[in-house]
This record gives structure tokens, C-alpha cells and sequence, in this order.
């Protein structure tokens, strides 16, 4: 059995993987062990331990030393790459959730720390969605080409984007080389924005980010052989995890590596970056190599703060119905 280790407990994540690998067949690995210095309180991290039966650590390289696959929840990604350098000089290797980090100058690290041998996975669940990889394989059986993907996402510019951002990779299948910011919308309070995203091979896929509204990926699919060849679908958000965890497992007992590159996830965070230098910009189409990227960031510290907030006043709220 695979001994896991939560970074903080953040997120709603942990908890969710835990409750999936408790309930595989054989229980093929499970969370052994939690480091909180995260935003939960101490009573919480209680609450997580007794629930999936964890042991609770002080001292991140101590818990890296008992465990063989660490998960870094922290809803901070401009902490993440300090924690997975814990795990790199212990030579173990770690998930990092998404988003995996904010900035340029972080992306170029974890790259250098991978390309070093560093064993680094992580990004959003929506790549290896069932939908999604049912689609990218049913077009591939059908012969025919994705010419534009639309998909739809709420209710942030970055820690949500990203899902769809990734959702576009896996249809798509193929690298992207610029963003460009097109523009907002708004009915009855509730805004839209979108960005259009431009690929190696032709195609292009639009995201819309959602002001408040809720949505998981939404998704059209045109292709070149329209409209026998086109796929629409709406991601079932009870079956994400059940559509990335065995890929884990497999990775960690050495089977079939299924898993995206650091490369491949470094390239959606360029996206959302390219995307925001447009917007600032007056909405110019800006590659993923372009110098601009190195002045915009999303700020992980910020949204910690925002985070942490509304998941107090959600936790005392559900106290004081009780």
C-alpha cells in the first residue's frame, strides 16, 4: 500500500482523495499522515485525522520520511514550490494541486527542479476526465480534427480557469502558442470573461471564466468534418478524481506513466498568463514566449486570504445551523 502524506488541508481535495482511495479495491494507497501550517484550524486538522485515520506532524521532513507520495493542498501557489522543495531534497516525489504555481519565474524553477530529476506531478483533474478522453479518442477513432473548443469555467480568472485551460489541452491535444483576451459580457449582474487560445496545429479553444456562477467545463467541440464530426458534453464532477487517482497509483507502482508532463502543465499556467498580459493590454494577442509574461502574476497570497475567509465563515455557518 501506498503510504500518502497531505500538505495542508486547505482545499477540498484531500479529503475527497482520501474517501476515493479508502474505497478502491484493496485500498491500493491511502493518507497516512498531515502537515498543516495552512489557514485550518487545529480543530479541523483533528476532525481529518481521526476521520482517515492520519497521523499528525509538526515537521514537514519528518512526515516526507514516513510516507511515500506527498500531496500539496495548499491553496497558496506562491508557497508551493518551498514546499516541494522539501520533497526534492529528500528525493521523494510529490503532487502539487492546481493551480501549480502563479508566475513566470516560478514556472522556469519547477522546470529546472524536473528536468533535474525531480519527480513532480500535479495539475487539474479536468485533463484526465472521463469526457475528455473520451472525446480526444473518439475523434482520433472518427478521423476527424478539432478545429475550435469552447468551454466554460467559474468563478475566478486563475484557480478555476485553470480547469478549463487543461480541459482545452486534453481535446486539443497539442501544445498551445498564444492568448488573447476577447472581451467581457454581463446579464443581470453576473460577468463573463473570455480568452481565446491558439495552438500548434491550428486549432483554437476559447475559455469563459464566470464572475460568481459555478460551471465545471461545459464544453463544444467543432471539428473539421462539422456537423457529424462536433461533440458537446458537461463534465461529471462526481467521477473526476475516479479518472486521475488510478493514474497516480499506476505511476507510483511503476505501470503505465499516463500522467502529463511538468512541460505540459507549465504550458496552461503560460495561458492564463499570456491571457492576463492581454487583458492589461488592450486585449493583444500575446505568445507564450513574449518578455510580457514576466510582468504579470496571479497573486497566491491574496487569494489564500480570500479563501480562508469565505471557508471560516462557511464552517461557522454550518455550525451555528447545527
Amino acid at each position: 500500500m501506498l503510504r500518502l502524506g497531505a500538505v495542508t488541508i486547505d482545499v477540498s481535495h484531500p479529503a475527497g482523495f482520501a474517501g476515493k482511495f479508502l474505497a478502491m479495491d484493496g485500498t491500493p494507497a491511502r493518507y497516512v499522515a498531515v502537515f498543516n501550517d495552512g489557514f485550518r484550524s487545529d480543530e479541523e486538522v483533528a476532525e481529518f485525522a481521526e476521520q482517515f485515520g492520519v497521523k499528525i506532524y509538526d515537521d514537514l521532513d519528518e512526515m516526507i520520511d514516513n510516507i511515500d507520495l506527498g500531496f500539496v493542498h495548499c491553496c497558496n501557489w506562491d508557497k508551493h514550490l518551498d514546499y516541494v522543495m522539501h520533497f526534492v531534497r529528500k528525493g521523494k516525489p510529490v503532487f502539487v494541486d492546481k493551480p501549480i504555481v502563479g508566475n513566470l519565474a516560478d514556472c522556469e524553477k519547477i522546470l529546472e527542479l524536473s528536468r533535474s530529476g525531480a519527480k513532480i506531478l500535479g495539475t487539474s483533474a479536468l485533463r484526465y476526465a472521463f469526457e475528455v478522453v473520451e472525446t480526444r479518442e473518439a475523434m482520433k477513432k472518427d478521423g476527424v480534427n478539432p478545429v475550435l473548443v469552447t468551454t466554460s469555467v467559474g468563478c475566478d480568472d486563475f484557480n478555476y480557469c485553470i480547469h478549463g485551460v487543461e480541459a482545452l489541452a486534453g481535446i486539443i491535444d497539442c501544445s498551445p502558442v498564444s492568448c488573447r483576451y476577447i472581451g467581457r459580457s454581463c446579464v443581470d449582474k453576473e460577468g463573463v470573461e473570455s480568452y481565446m487560445v491558439r495552438y500548434e496545429n491550428g486549432a483554437s479553444g476559447i475559455y469563459n471564466s464566470f464572475d460568481r456562477k459555478f460551471a465545471l467545463c461545459s464544453t463544444t467541440v467543432l471539428t473539421d468534418k462539422a456537423p457529424l464530426g462536433d461533440y458537446c458534453f458537461a463534465i461529471n464532477n462526481m467521477g473526476l478524481y475516479d479518472a486521475m487517482l488510478p493514474r497516480i497509483i499506476d505511476y507510483m507502482n511503476g505501470k503505465e506513466d499516463s500522467l502529463i508532463t511538468v512541460e505540459q502543465m507549465v504550458e496552461s499556467i503560460k495561458v492564463l498568463l499570456a491571457g492576463k498580459a492581454s487583458k492589461l493590454n488592450g486585449g493583444i494577442e500575446v505568445s507564450l514566449d513574449d518578455p510580457i509574461l514576466r510582468e504579470v502574476s496571479f497573486d497566491g497570497y491574496a487569494f489564500e486570504e480570500e479563501y480562508a475567509a469565505n471557508a471560516r465563515a462557511a464552517r461557522a455557518a454550518a455550525k451555528a445551523a447545527k
